[in-house]
């Protein structure tokens, strides 16, 4: 081979060489961009199913506390209605990790969760008591006394039906239910019994006009006790 011959087959050969050299280079670079946006695309992937997993607990947890409040409210209102039904004066309910407690009372009812309303029970006036005969007159004179007979007859007494506090009024700063002379009708309030925490209206039974008041506001009474003198007709 001449020596011209041997320095072109060098210079095919290096530049094969070089050639072969920058395609495995590019083929390189190549790899490491596709496999730099996969790692990417994958991030971007994850992150994603991060926020939708995050979003749905808070979403859970949302409805799992809206869930439990409204059957704490659920929960009262089924106590205050057992405590109208029955005339407890407390109830305390467990349920889960919720305690629910009600009272009643002259101010109110009150729970440790919500406060339903005053429970009210309206009781009609027990049967009037007619009041006792005035004694005869002496055989041998004349009394005022004697007409009292057929007047008494008239009268009446309202008494309590229960053991408890009397009130002539529904709260301290309001009027009184009847005052001596009123003319009052069957079914109007004479006062309240308060008996084991609940608030009893008294209410007539006839109608007619108060004549005495027996019991001071505020007082306690026993059962069977005169409140009122009512003369009827």
């Amino acid at each position: 081979m001449s020596p011209k011959t041997a320095t072109a087959a060098k210079r095919s050969k290096s530049t094969a060489a070089r050639s072969k050299a920058a395609k495995s280079k590019t083929a390189k670079a190549t790899a490491t961009k596709t496999a730099t946006k996969a790692a990417t695309n994958t991030k971007k992937a994850a992150t994603s199913a991060s926020k939708s997993v995050s979003a749905a607990t808070r979403s859970a947890a949302q409805a799992a506390k809206l869930t439990a409040v409204e059957e704490t409210v659920a929960l009262v209102r089924g106590i205050a209605e057992v405590i109208s039904e029955h005339g407890l004066a407390e109830v305390e309910v467990s349920s889960g990790d919720t305690t629910v407690l009600l009272r009643t009372g002259a101010s109110g009812a009150s729970a440790t969760v919500a406060a339903p309303p005053q429970v009210v029970a309206h009781v009609p006036a027990p049967a009037p008591v007619a009041a006792p005969a005035a004694p005869a007159p002496a055989a041998n004179g004349v009394s005022e006394a004697a007409a009292a007979p057929a007047d008494d007859a008239n009268l009446k007494t309202v008494t309590s039906p229960f053991v408890g506090t009397f009130y002539r009024s529904p709260s301290p700063e309001a009027e009184s239910f009847v005052e001596v002379g009123k003319v009052v009708k069957a079914g109007d309030v004479l006062c309240i019994v308060e008996a084991m925490k609940l608030m009893n209206e008294i209410e007539a039974e006839f109608e007619g006009t108060v004549t005495e008041i027996l019991v001071d506001n505020a007082q306690p009474v026993e059962y069977g006790q005169a409140l009122f003198k009512i003369r009827v007709g």
